[in-house]
């Protein structure tokens, strides 16, 4: 692995497995590391790398790609 790949994969997603995409601003829930949606009022957020989270989902590179630039519009 080279330092570029690396520094991709290191970034925390943070996603809501009842709305199903990635979040960027979770709620935290206390000291424990729970965290509520703010669009949905869940707490069933989950975090993880980019890759993590595509693997442990089956989201595909290319969808998980279109939520992030989704988020940051």
């Amino acid at each position: 692995m080279t330092e570029e790949t690396v520094s991709e994969d290191v970034e925390i997603l943070f996603y809501c497995k009842k709305c199903q995409r990635v979040i960027s601003n979770p709620v935290r829930k206390g000291q424990k590391y729970e965290y509520s949606c703010p669009e949905c009022k869940e707490d069933r957020v989950t975090f993880g790398t980019k890759k993590a989270i595509s693997d442990f989902y089956h989201i595909k590179e290319k969808d998980l790609e279109q939520m992030l630039n989704h988020k940051s519009q």
